[in-house]
């Protein structure tokens, strides 16, 4: 253990599964519990083509322990949905009906939208992947949730 509270991370974690809640399997693989201290440090390039297919290297702030462990990443490209342009007046004379039902109908089309897979390798404090071709492609929403997933 270094500072007091942290651990050594990544760790190993017996994990023992249960499809009843009372008969319990222990698993034979150990499940890795990594560091929440990753940051994203760069993206480059900083454009690509809308049809996807541009290389893309994430530069990443990591530890060297959880580093030797990233394997199997996958990267999700999802639409995020269109923001609301709040109009001040127009807000003020909508009804909470109104307001409710626009903030339910942005809600649905973000749960709609599926997300875009890639696959990616880690490299000397990178991410690299291939920005696949979002299917969904609006040009008029261009905002985009990145999900990686670093071990599958």
């Amino acid at each position: 253990m270094g500072e007091e509270g942290s651990l050594n991370l990544p760790c190993d974690c017996s994990l023992s599964v249960t499809l009843d809640g009372i008969n319990y399997s222990d698993c034979e693989e150990d499940f890795k519990i990594y560091s929440n201290d990753i940051y994203l440090t760069a993206v480059n390039p900083k454009c690509g083509s809308v049809v996807g297919g541009s290389q893309v290297t994430l530069s990443i702030e990591i530890d060297a322990v959880t580093a030797t462990c990233l394997k199997d990443l996958k990267i999700g490209f999802q639409p995020k949905g269109k923001k609301l342009h709040s109009d001040s007046s127009k807000t003020k004379h909508q009804s909470i009906e109104q307001q409710t039902n626009s903030r339910r109908n942005l809600n649905e089309q973000e749960s709609n939208d599926a997300w875009t897979c890639a696959e990616g390798f880690y490299e000397n404090g990178c991410i690299i992947a291939t920005v696949p071709h979002i299917a969904s492609y609006d040009p008029e929403n261009m905002t985009y949730s990145v999900d990686l997933a670093l071990n599958g």
